[in-house]
């Protein structure tokens, strides 16, 4: 892709004329990448037996989040939420959202104080459950996944997209009908923020670290081919006493894309955003990086999310490339192309683990190609990175499984050191699939195929 690649659209901007699916990666400028002749490939060798997760009964996986240590959640179809040990390949609780599909779902960051997860579904209610059983529960506990707070979605609209932050205290949700909303959890979900844009049909929202009641910054991707940066900073014992709603403000708004952002994530580092697109017949599923720097920081960041910012800094980014105006707050920092359909997922491997597995600054996505790809971003020579280098970006590796009918979820295990990443699919199972020291991907667990089958 060249340097006259996308860039930052004004805030709030409207989104171009032209039908999505009419526009060609040439009317920005940007070429498909070829993969790279040293990528290497994996088909799974399902002659071994693996162990098998237990699937509760008229279950199939939709959503997937991040578990503390070695632990998952998994939103099913029918509206059943359910919690698993990766490394034991057990499941430690589940708990019902009355028949509703649970079709997104997240968690709260592992190092949060009290493991919370949040669950919603389209036009109903949104769920936040406290994790009651770290380190392990029998697969018959009962209390495992304790709720805590609930609300009704706002009537006529559509949830596609939930976060909670770390502390447990903030969710926020993003509509098909243009609204981002926040919820004060310990207030018993009461609306605490809320922002719209025309054109603003959410597809994806993601909360950066340190974000909490009254400050809050908040990314959300758009089908009008946008991703917004709405800005929270009001007194939260304003909002407590007055009873009034706090109007986001959309700071920055990120264009360029082909087809819309599916998934997002963003980095511990609080810097760099990452998405992942709808993609047809070849045309978009790609990833992009962005580095959404502010001239001034909005967010203090963890003393983890800084140490891990050392992590993906040095190999990705030089001092120089840093201190460069072409990385300046909003500027695309590579395109990475390959999928040939949605590429539904994406997710940062954490930076520690990344580290350990001698791929740091590495992500993946997951696609409905049947493919899982493993990224890690690539220096120039020189150490640092350029916007118009197709060098810039590289997929290491590539897991191909026809059988799963397409990838569809993807998220890494919270453990800092845990270098496997979950993915749901198209036929109604979900896999684990890690990290060698070599940087290749092998599945060490699936579902089993019916509720009764459990793993030896």
């Amino acid at each position: 892709h060249g340097s006259a690649g996308p860039t930052a659209a004004s805030p709030c901007s409207p989104g171009p004329s032209e039908p999505a699916g009419f526009r060609g990666y040439e009317a920005h400028g940007l070429q498909q990448r070829q993969l790279q002749p040293d990528e290497e490939l994996a088909v799974p060798d399902r002659s071994k037996a693996l162990p098998r997760l237990p699937r509760p009964a008229d279950w199939r996986p939709v959503s997937l989040a991040t578990g503390p240590g070695t632990t998952f959640l998994a939103g099913g179809s029918n509206g059943t939420l359910a919690w698993y040990d990766a490394a034991t390949a057990s499941l430690l609780g589940e708990a019902s959202l009355g028949g509703r599909s649970a079709s997104n779902c997240t968690a709260s960051a592992p190092s949060g104080p009290v493991p919370t997860c949040v669950a919603s579904s389209p036009g109903k209610a949104i769920t936040v459950w406290r994790l009651n059983a770290p380190g392990g529960a029998s697969a018959d506990s009962s209390d495992a996944l304790e709720l805590v707070a609930s609300a009704d979605a706002v009537k006529g609209e559509r949830v596609s997209g939930v976060d909670i932050s770390a502390d447990a205290r903030l969710v926020v949700t993003a509509s098909k009908e243009t609204f981002v909303r926040l919820w004060d959890v310990e207030r018993g979900m009461a609306p605490s923020g809320r922002a719209s844009a025309s054109r603003n049909t959410a597809t994806c929202v993601k909360l950066f670290p340190g974000s909490t009641i009254g400050r809050a910054l908040v990314a959300q991707g758009s089908e009008d081919l946008r991703v917004r940066l709405w800005d929270v900073r009001s007194p939260s014992a304003a909002v407590a006493t007055t009873g009034t709603m706090h109007m986001c403000t959309c700071s920055l708004a990120l264009a360029g894309y082909v087809y819309f952002p599916l998934s997002i994530d963003i980095h511990p580092n609080g810097r760099h955003i990452l998405t992942s697109s709808r993609g047809v017949s070849g045309l978009g599923g790609e990833a992009r990086v962005w580095d959404v720097r502010m001239p001034s920081a909005p967010l203090e960041v963890a003393a983890a999310a800084a140490e891990a910012t050392e992590l993906f800094s040095a190999p990705v980014v030089s001092p120089a490339a840093v201190d460069s105006p072409r990385l300046g707050p909003g500027v695309q920092v590579a395109v990475y192309s390959g999928h040939d359909a949605d590429a539904g997922g994406c997710a940062w491997m954490p930076p520690a683990a990344a580290l350990a597995s001698g791929i740091p600054g590495s992500f993946a996505t997951a696609s409905t190609d049947c493919t899982v790809r493993l990224w890690q971003p690539r220096p120039d020579s020189d150490g640092t990175r350029h916007a118009d280098s197709d060098e810039s970006a590289e997929c290491i590796f590539r897991h191909v499984d026809s059988a799963s009918l397409g990838f569809t979820q993807l998220c890494w295990l919270g453990d800092s050191m845990a270098s496997s990443a979950v993915v749901t699919s198209s036929d109604g199972s979900l896999r684990v699939l890690e990290v060698s020291p070599e940087g290749r991907l092998a599945m060490t667990a699936e579902l089993a195929d019916e509720p009764d089958e459990a793993s030896e």
